[in-house]
C-alpha cells in the first residue's frame, strides 16, 4: 500500500489541458520568467487520493495526440510525460493530511524569451547561473545569480567601485550591498564558496 504517492506529470497544450473536475486552485505565481521560460504556478487540492487522481489524469491524456511515457522514479514516485512543441505542463502530486491529493500545477511556454542583463557592470569572470523575473503589481522584480572563481575580496572591491555600499555582514562572512544603477535600486549579496564567489543581484 502506498502511503505517500508523488507524481510528476508533463503535459502539453497550455490553454487546452485541464486537471480533473473538482480540483481547487490557489495562484502561487503568474507570468514568472525563469531563465527565459514564462510560466504560471498554481497550488491545487482534490478530494480523490493520488492513485485515483493520477488515473483520471491518464484518462484525460488519452484525448490528446502524443506519446505518453510513465516512469516509476521510486517506490512512491511516478513520472507521466507528454510534451508538445510549444508548451509543457508540470504537475506534482502527493497525499494531503486528509487522504486526498495536493500539489503544484506549472504551465510553461517553451518559446524562450531574451534574458536581460543586470544594470550593473560585472567582471568577465562572472558566470550567470540563473535569472528569474517575478511580476510585482505594475512592476517587476528581477533576480540574477552569478558565480566566479575569483576570491570574494576581489569581487567586493569591484562592487565598491560600482558605487555600491556594504550595509550588512553576516556571521557566515556574506555581505549585502545596496545602491543605484541609473534609475534602478539594487541589492547585491556576496558570499564565498569552496570554488570561488557567489553573487545574487536583486533589482
Amino acid at each position: 500500500m502506498i502511503k505517500r504517492f508523488i507524481i510528476l506529470l508533463v503535459l502539453p497544450f497550455l490553454f487546452g489541458f485541464k486537471l480533473p473536475g473538482g480540483t481547487q486552485f490557489e495562484v502561487v505565481g503568474e507570468g514568472i520568467v525563469q531563465n527565459g521560460l514564462r510560466m504560471d504556478i498554481q497550488y491545487f487540492t482534490h478530494r480523490d487520493n493520488p492513485e485515483k487522481f493520477a488515473g483520471s489524469v491518464l484518462q484525460i491524456l488519452g484525448n490528446y495526440n502524443g506519446e505518453i511515457t510513465t516512469t516509476l522514479l521510486s517506490e512512491n514516485t511516478m513520472s507521466i510525460g507528454l510534451l508538445s512543441d510549444k508548451h509543457f505542463i508540470n504537475v506534482t502530486v502527493k497525499s494531503d493530511t486528509r487522504g486526498g491529493t495536493e500539489g503544484f500545477f506549472t504551465k510553461t511556454k517553451l518559446r524562450r524569451e531574451k534574458v536581460p542583463e543586470p544594470p550593473l557592470q560585472l567582471p568577465p569572470s562572472m558566470k550567470m547561473i540563473s535569472h528569474m523575473m517575478d511580476p510585482v503589481g505594475r512592476g517587476r522584480k528581477d533576480t540574477w545569480v552569478y558565480h566566479s572563481e575569483r576570491e570574494v575580496v576581489w569581487i567586493r572591491n569591484h562592487l565598491t567601485q560600482q558605487n555600491l555600499q556594504e550595509v550588512y555582514t553576516g556571521v557566515d562572512g556574506s555581505s549585502l550591498y545596496e545602491g543605484k544603477a541609473g534609475r534602478h535600486r539594487l541589492q547585491v549579496t556576496v558570499a564565498a564558496s569552496n570554488e570561488g564567489t557567489g553573487l545574487v543581484i536583486v533589482k
